[in-house]
């Protein structure tokens, strides 16, 4: 009895030991792409923001085909301008404090702030500040 007590410890401590490697991966995985900026509940738009100055934009729903969108970044003045790869479209998103919380907002959407709802900015993926409100 005593030798099936040490298998199930044995078994129970490689089992935490692979979750915590697990977590671990998918943290650093993240940081070594960079900034990951998050807009939305359920329906949600994100975009990663890569070292070498190249982006990654997509739109997840479970209902909707994958779009995804890649290109080049790079901040001026408090913006910050995606360049689609595809046609050089140009999207230009506005650094703001919203709820004292800091976010990203389309610059056309910047004069209508406080009318904004929070899944209507940007926010840092996993920013403390933006899960509250």
């Amino acid at each position: 009895m005593s030798l099936q007590i040490l298998r199930c410890l044995g078994v129970s401590l490689l089992l935490s030991i692979a979750s915590c490697s697990m977590e671990t991966e998918g943290r650093g995985e993240t940081e070594a792409r960079g900034e990951v900026w998050v807009r939305g509940i359920g329906v949600t738009s994100s975009f990663d923001l890569h070292k070498d100055g190249t982006y990654v934009s997509s739109e997840n729903c479970d209902i909707c085909p994958k779009n995804q969108q890649t290109g080049t970044w790079q901040r001026r003045r408090g913006r910050l301008v995606l360049t689609e790869s595809v046609g050089s479209v140009q999207h230009v998103l506005v650094e703001v404090k919203y709820r004292g919380c800091n976010g990203l907002v389309p610059a056309a959407r910047v004069p209508e702030l406080s009318k904004l709802f929070p899944t209507d900015i940007y926010f840092r993926w996993r920013d403390a500040c933006a899960r509250g409100l």
